[in-house]
């Protein structure tokens, strides 16, 4: 979308721009009530997923460097905490055979360095500073706050509150909470072995490193957005003379 649109609708002022406005308040909202009336934690993910979506967009509605590059920034953490966050949900299925957050429970006990490795994205998707999402977030309500549209960082701002709730719910469902039953006598859960954990540890060193590397990833992507909205480069790189002559 940030590719397509800033090259075939370069006026900032264009009502497709308003209309992305609106929905990406509207998508942010839903999904977050979504997500909280959900049981399964594939589920609630995916909510989270949609809901997010809008705070990847309304950079592209705002049209400045600022917004926009705040928006390829939280394009960034997103896809790390997510891809971890179901991956972590994969690990349930294994073990319980199930994601539905009733049956889950007791992991932070029986698998610690799991629960250890999933709090990371859990906290991050939430904005829990100083990690990643906390960074992305700051960087996408700021440039709403410049531009004075207090409404919109208003709503982002309680989405992010209904999002710590809802990471909230999911940790305490699925990791704190005691079992809620225990295993048959003398059935054994499937280990969780090394070549399981590698995928969610690396990504989880990934999302640290992204937080770490903030600044320099802030400014890659403020850099970046700044090249998107002066389509006229973009345009003269892939047409050369051609367009040049014919501009003459």
């Amino acid at each position: 979308m940030i590719r397509v649109f800033t090259l075939l609708f370069p006026d900032p002022s264009a009502s497709v721009y308003t209309a992305i406005l609106v929905m990406s308040a509207i998508t942010m909202v839903v999904g977050l009530l979504g997500a909280l009336g959900q049981q399964d934690l594939r589920r609630v993910l995916s909510f989270n997923l949609v809901g997010h979506i809008g705070f990847t967009t309304v950079g592209l509605a705002l049209w400045t460097p600022a917004a926009l590059g705040g928006s390829i920034l939280y394009v960034l953490h997103h896809i790390l905490v997510i891809s971890t966050l179901f991956l972590v949900s994969g690990l349930f299925l294994r073990q319980k055979r199930t994601t539905d957050m009733r049956a889950l429970g007791g992991m932070y006990r029986a698998q610690p360095f799991v629960a250890c490795l999933a709090l990371v994205p859990l906290f991050s998707l939430a904005g829990i500073p100083p990690l990643s999402g906390f960074i992305a977030k700051l960087a996408v309500v700021g440039p709403m706050i410049d531009s004075r549209h207090y409404l919109l960082a208003a709503i982002s701002l309680g989405v992010s509150l209904l999002t710590v709730l809802s990471m909230a719910r999911v940790w305490e469902e699925s990791f704190w909470k005691p079992a809620p039953q225990q295993p048959a006598s003398g059935a054994r859960q499937p280990r969780l072995g090394a070549a399981l954990l590698a995928p969610v540890a690396f990504l989880v060193t990934l999302t640290i490193g992204l937080t770490l590397a903030a600044d320099p990833a802030y400014r890659l992507a403020t850099g970046a957005a700044q090249q998107l909205l002066d389509s006229g480069g973009y345009v003269r790189a892939v047409l050369g003379k051609g367009v040049q002559r014919a501009a003459r």
